[in-house]
């Protein structure tokens, strides 16, 4: 008879934490990434036409996901005997910390090429009555360390867009201004699917979590 540490199999190698992170965004015609990390582990460099928020708060980012289900009841029964999910909805919230024009972009829905800084250093624009939030491409990375070397999670929405932003407050207190900013994925046409997931760096195991290894590595 197996004892109950025999059959409770535990890997504390297993529980992650997102350590550090970067958000980046991209217009629709950028290339989407295919893979975070080279042959060897190691990153690959964010290619041209992504651009980083910079710092972000201390919360990183959050992932909500909800979904709608429609259930079925017989007569007399207590519980559905049908059960389907019919939509679910993924999002991703990130409070950005530092005021550039990709972030204040992405805030008001606002195209701001059009500024240009007076001699004196000062730079005005006047905001839109609505804002136009285009759909865009969203990528987050985020490392962990393992006894291997780093470990890299990283997750992309293929067609996001802005639904969501959160008040602002201008004070004098530990909180600096903030611009928190909630994306939804939709469907991209082209690629088929409207996230990805990226598990990599030279601190994984693709064995201890449950995937083979490629045969032809």
């Amino acid at each position: 008879m197996p004892l109950f540490d025999d059959i409770n199999v535990r890997n504390n190698d297993l529980v992650r934490k997102g350590m550090a992170g970067a958000v980046f965004v991209a217009d629709l015609a950028t290339p989407a990434l295919t893979a975070i990390t080279d042959t060897t582990g190691a990153l690959v460099v964010v290619p041209a036409g992504w651009s980083p928020f910079g710092w972000i708060s201390e919360d990183g980012v959050a992932w909500p996901r909800e979904t709608e289900v429609s259930e079925i009841y017989g007569w007399g029964g207590a519980e559905p005997i049908r059960s389907d999910i019919r939509r679910a909805t993924k999002r991703m919230t990130v409070t950005a910390l530092e005021t550039s024009r990709t972030v204040l972009e992405e805030f008001l829905g606002q195209d701001l090429s059009a500024v240009i800084t007076a001699s004196g250093g000062e730079g005005s624009f006047d905001e839109a009555p609505l804002p136009i939030f285009p759909y865009r491409r969203v990528l987050v990375i985020a490392r962990d360390t393992a006894a291997g070397g780093e470990y890299y999670r990283g997750q992309m929405f293929l067609r996001a867009k802005v639904t969501e932003t959160a008040e602002q407050t201008w004070q004098d207190s530990d909180t600096p201004v903030t611009y928190q900013i909630t994306y939804t994925a939709f469907q991209d046409a082209d690629e088929g699917t409207a996230v990805r997931h990226f598990f990599g760096g030279p601190g994984r195991v693709p064995e201890d979590e449950g995937f083979p290894a490629d045969p032809g590595s």
